[in-house]
C-alpha cells in the first residue's frame, strides 16, 4: 500500500493579520447611506445687536429695488407736488410697468397716495410721521423751541431756527407772527448760504477756504437771486467779516424781494457754532433802518439761551445793546418783554423761570 505525500502550505504573515487592523473598505453606496453630521449651533447672539445680513441673502435686484423707491420718493419737490406714472417712469429712467409697480408698493405702505379721479400720485401721511419723529428727536430744535416761541410773542415777526446741511441752509424750525403770516412752511427746506442771514452766520466763523468751498462755482461766482445778492466770493467774505465783528448777520431783500431778516449763533457745548437762529418779516415790519439794533439784541439774547441748553458756559453780559425805543416798536409787543418779564408778563403756557435755563 503506497502512502500518499501532502504538502501543507501556511498562510504568508499578512494573511493571518486580524480583520480590524485592515482599512475598511468604502463604497459610493455606504457614503451616502451614512447619517448626515449633526448641525454645528450657533453662537448666541447679544440682546439688541443685529445680525449682520449674508450676501447671499441681498442681491442687486433689492439694492436697485430699494434704490428706486428713495428716488420716487425724491421726486416730489413743492414745486412737483403730484406726479403721474409716467412722469415717475422718464425721471427714473424705468418703463411705466416698472414706475407702477414701485408706486403701489410705496402706497400700499403709507409714503404715497393715488388721488383716484386724476390718477395722480402725492406724498402719503407716513411721511409725516417719519418727519415727525426726526424733529421731535432734534435736539437743536427741541432746546430752541420756547425761545422761538418768546421771540413771535413778543414781536410778531417770524422766527426760523437752521443748520448747515450738505452745503445749504437747512430749515429746523419756523413759526410764524402776526406780522409775518405765511402760508407754507419752511420746515426741511433748503435755501443758500449766501443770500441768506442764517446762511452768512452758518459761514462767518469758517475759514476761507471752506466758505469757497461750500458757495462758490468754479469761476468764483455767486448765484443772484435779486440785485441785493451778493456776486462774488470776495464781497461775501468782506460780509462774514463783519458779520464776525458784530457778533450777528442781517439780509434785506436778497433771496426773495420784500423780505428782511437778522440771524445770530447758536453754539454747543464746545463753543462750535451747529445752528442759527433768525427773526424774519417783510420789509416794512423788520424796518431794518430803524430796529436792526433791537432785533439783533433780542436774536442773540434768545440764541445766547439755546446755546446753554445745549451746555455752552458763556459770561454774562454786563451791557446789553441797547434796545430800540417803544415809539419805534411794533404794536403787537415791544422787545424789552424778552429781558423784563416782570413788566410785561407772558402768558403761563409760554412763560418759564430763567433760573431753569
Amino acid at each position: 500500500m503506497s502512502r500518499t505525500n501532502t504538502t501543507v502550505h501556511k498562510p504568508p504573515a499578512a494573511a493571518n493579520a486580524p480583520r480590524a487592523a485592515r482599512a475598511p473598505k468604502t463604497s459610493a453606496s455606504s457614503v451616502t447611506s451614512a447619517a448626515p453630521a449633526a448641525p454645528v449651533a450657533e453662537a448666541p447672539r447679544r440682546p439688541g445687536r443685529p445680525r449682520r445680513a449674508h450676501p447671499a441673502d441681498v442681491t442687486d435686484g433689492t439694492y436697485q429695488s430699494a434704490d428706486r423707491m428713495l428716488a420716487v420718493l425724491e421726486l416730489f419737490t413743492d414745486e412737483r407736488p403730484w406726479l403721474r406714472v409716467g412722469d415717475v417712469a422718464v425721471r427714473i429712467g424705468v418703463s411705466d410697468s416698472t414706475a407702477s409697480r414701485l408706486l403701489a408698493r410705496l402706497e400700499a405702505r403709507g409714503f404715497v397716495e393715488r388721488q383716484h379721479d386724476t390718477g395722480f400720485y402725492a406724498l402719503g401721511p407716513r411721511v409725516l410721521t417719519l418727519a415727525g419723529v426726526a424733529m421731535n428727536h432734534s435736539e437743536i430744535r427741541r432746546a430752541a423751541l420756547q425761545e422761538m416761541h418768546r421771540l413771535v410773542y413778543a414781536l410778531g415777526l417770524g422766527v426760523n431756527l437752521a443748520v448747515l446741511r450738505d452745503g445749504a441752509v437747512f430749515y429746523l424750525g419756523n413759526l410764524d407772527g402776526r406780522r409775518a403770516p405765511r402760508h407754507y412752511t419752511l420746515l426741511g427746506r433748503r435755501y443758500p448760504l449766501h443770500a441768506t442771514a442764517l446762511g452768512k452766520v452758518l459761514l462767518a466763523w469758517r475759514s476761507a477756504e471752506e466758505v469757497e468751498a461750500l458757495v462758490a462755482a468754479p469761476d468764483g461766482r455767486l448765484t443772484r437771486y435779486t440785485a441785493n445778492t451778493v456776486g462774488g466770493v470776495r464781497q461775501l467774505q468782506a460780509c462774514l467779516d463783519a458779520v464776525r465783528q458784530r457778533g450777528y448777520a442781517t439780509e434785506c431783500e436778497e433771496l426773495a424781494m420784500g423780505r428782511a431778516c437778522v440771524a445770530a449763533p447758536v453754539r454747543n457745548r464746545r463753543g462750535a457754532i451747529v445752528a442759527a437762529l433768525s427773526i424774519s418779516g417783510p420789509v416794512r415790519a423788520v424796518n431794518l433802518p430803524h430796529r436792526e439794533t433791537e432785533l439783533a439784541a433780542a436774536a442773540a439774547d434768545a440764541a445766547m439761551h439755546i446755546s446753554e441748553r445745549l451746555g455752552f458756559v458763556m459770561a454774562p453780559l454786563a451791557v446789553r445793546p441797547p434796545l430800540a425805543a417803544a415809539a419805534t416798536a411794533p404794536p403787537v409787543g415791544d422787545a424789552t418783554e424778552l429781558f423784563h418779564e416782570d413788566e410785561a408778563p407772558l402768558p403761563d403756557w409760554l412763560a418759564g423761570s430763567r433760573e431753569n435755563r
